[in-house]
């Protein structure tokens, strides 16, 4: 787990250590920034993945277990499920393609567009689990 954790941060150490001001701050400042940081980063892709896997179940069990019992198929719910679903899906491939793209060419015009996809997210997935919460 912790040489999970310091892969993880060794990208963003050395392009913060690349930066000017940040080249001359000691290693123990830098790793004090980088850690929590990247350790944030994971729980909410982490909690992410939990409602995505949440709102699968729901759209398997609106799609395929419940026309059982009713005798009759009904894919209205799961597509007002799965248009319910998509705009977290979405926001996820391109962060996923952001990140590839920015490991390959790095860029402060595509890191800022990063944080800002990152943010908006994370307003998503709280969202979601608002409505998760309201639902129970």
């Amino acid at each position: 787990m912790l040489l999970m954790m310091l892969l993880s941060v060794a990208p963003l150490l050395m392009e913060l250590v690349a930066m000017a001001p940040v080249a001359m701050a000691p290693l123990w400042v830098i790793l004090l920034l980088a850690i929590p940081l990247s350790l944030a980063l994971h729980w909410v892709l982490l909690l992410y993945f939990v409602v995505m896997l949440w709102a699968l179940v729901q759209f398997v069990e609106l799609v395929v277990v419940a026309p059982q019992f009713s005798g009759r198929i009904s894919l209205v719910p799961g597509l007002f499920l799965l248009l319910m679903v998509w705009p977290l899906v979405v926001p996820l491939l391109v962060l996923l393609l952001l990140v590839l793209l920015l490991s390959v060419v790095p860029s402060p015009v595509l890191n800022v567009v990063l944080s800002a996809l990152f943010v908006v997210l994370v307003l998503l997935l709280v969202v979601l689990l608002l409505l998760l919460v309201d639902d129970l």
